[in-house]
């Protein structure tokens, strides 16, 4: 048995129906491992990292909040942002980084600090999948 993991967002699908072994998601309550034959589940996901395997292949991506559905082998992630390696400028995730923590030092109100935590952790999220 095998999983079938898919991934979309807003603008497209980040991975449609992909044949994998294992997947990791961040949920809003920390980390969810799926393996075929997982009771079905429905989640509030986190940001972080998702990775999958296949075989002994492992993949990973920087994922920015969203829900998982999981029933019948099929795992399917609806993401506000979802970035793969091959899209993410270290460059461009290095100064999100900085500049969220910049904001969030000096943020008025729990409402600010919230989305200027999970700016740097998207940020951050990006910068362990270049580096896996």
């Amino acid at each position: 048995m095998r999983l079938s993991l898919t991934v979309v967002t807003p603008e497209k699908a980040v991975v449609a129906k992909l044949p994998c072994d294992e997947v990791t998601l961040p949920s809003a309550d920390g980390e969810i491992g799926i393996l075929p034959g997982h009771t079905p589940l429905i989640a509030l996901l986190g940001t972080g990292v998702v990775r999958y395997r296949e075989g002994s292949a492992h993949t990973s991506f920087a994922l920015h909040g969203g829900i998982v559905e999981v029933a019948n082998d099929q795992v399917r992630v609806l993401a506000a942002k979802a970035f793969t390696k091959d899209v993410i400028d270290r460059g461009t995730a290095e100064r999100a980084k900085a500049d969220g923590e910049s904001k969030r030092a000096v943020a008025r109100g729990a409402e600010d600090v919230a989305t200027f935590n999970d700016e740097v952790l998207f940020a951050d999220a990006q910068l362990r999948v270049l580096a896996e």
